[in-house]
């Protein structure tokens, strides 16, 4: 059973994520900076940090691990293991490698979904990463389709249909802005789907872990590889100029464009969005199930829209680029009706099988008796 301090844990970083979908829409746009660049200039900030955390966490467990482990190893080491220990190896490399995949694929689809429609529909398309992780779950066997993760997934789909339509009708009135919109969330929907398979494999890697940093060294070298990607991918477009002028049409073809106005949102990403979420997130998953994790994504499409309104009531709008909260917001409604649901039917599931476990038992303690 997660504590309080996991929830504590889960819902800052909702905070830091939807807070940080508002910021990075001011700081992009009309600022003529490409969203990849953006990015890259939070990783590389960001990366010396982990690069150092990623350091010193590897250094403490194996000093650790040469004091308590020296003997056990060698008697328990056998030549069966020493064969299977290649493959254990590669199998080990490629799961810490996936998530700063998956990291990459979150971060860029989000930035540039934000870029192309608005932070508050960013944020409200985040709740499906919980259906996603049930879906993924079902299709590797971890868990099974029941009725109720079936209707759950019909609601978020709704709510994905109503953020894409209803918004789209009520933001946006020439052909350019409305088919920026219904791209946006496409890319919106691939950031879902990465973030949930981002948050199965840490599940997956930090569930046994016995250290008490091993969600840091995790975290790090997941970003870094995500980092690294970004890089790749920030040098490639710079070679095409269609890919520029798509992802920042008021860069002028300049790729390498940095306006000293988006400088305040990119330190606010480095510190809440990368280092204090990230970390917040990886040591929740190192006691609670990634489907409680994906849950908590319920709250950021309302800490988006609470601090879109707090700076539009602050008179804040530079661009006038935020807009009050709409009828699609009922999408996202949609979407938490659709969490709801699955956690009911989790809930009964569970008090089924208590139950079919108690009369078994039961019933055996009869037999027994007879």
């Amino acid at each position: 059973m997660a504590g309080g301090g996991v929830h504590g844990a889960l819902l800052l970083t909702q905070f830091c994520w939807g807070s940080a979908a508002v910021i990075n829409k001011l700081g992009l746009s009309g600022a003529g900076m490409s969203p990849v660049l953006f990015a890259l200039i939070r990783e590389a900030t960001a990366s010396p940090v982990l690069l150092i955390l990623l350091c010193t966490v590897k250094s403490r467990t194996r000093a650790s691990a040469s004091r308590n482990n020296s003997e056990e190893k060698a008697s328990a080491t056998s030549d069966s293991d020493a064969v299977e220990l290649p493959s254990r190896r590669c199998t080990s490399v490629c799961l810490r490698l996936l998530p700063g995949l998956f990291i990459f694929l979150d971060q860029l689809c989000s930035l540039t979904g934000t870029m192309l429609a608005d932070p508050v529909s960013a944020a409200a398309w985040q709740p499906s990463q919980v259906v996603f992780t049930v879906m993924l779950s079902v299709l590797i066997g971890m868990e099974t389709l029941t009725m109720w993760k079936c209707g759950s997934m019909l609601l978020t789909l709704s709510g994905a249909l109503c953020l894409t339509i209803l918004g789209r009708m009520t933001h946006h009135s020439s052909d350019r802005e409305i088919k920026n919109y219904s791209l946006g969330q496409v890319f919106f929907f691939v950031n879902c789907m990465s973030s949930s398979l981002e948050v199965i494999l840490w599940r997956k890697l930090l569930r046994h872990a016995t250290t008490e940093l091993a969600h840091l060294a995790v975290m790090a070298e997941s970003y870094l590889v995500a980092a690294c990607f970004m890089a790749g991918t920030c040098v490639s477009m710079s070679f095409s100029a269609k890919a520029v002028d798509f992802l920042c049409p008021e860069c002028n073809g300049d790729p390498w464009h940095v306006p000293p106005s988006a400088l305040w949102s990119i330190a606010y990403s480095v510190a809440f969005q990368t280092l204090v979420a990230y970390c917040a997130q990886a040591w929740a998953l190192r006691y609670a199930p990634a489907s409680l994790a994906s849950f908590y994504a319920t709250a950021q499409p309302i800490m988006a829209a609470l601090v879109t309104c707090t700076l539009l009531l602050f008179g804040y709008n530079p661009g006038g680029v935020l807009q009050w909260p709409s009828y699609e917001m009922f999408g996202g409604g949609l979407i938490v009706a659709g969490l709801a649901v699955e956690e009911y039917g989790s809930r009964q599931t569970k008090r089924f099988d208590v139950s079919e476990e108690e009369g078994t038992t039961s019933q055996d303690e009869a037999a027994d008796g007879e």
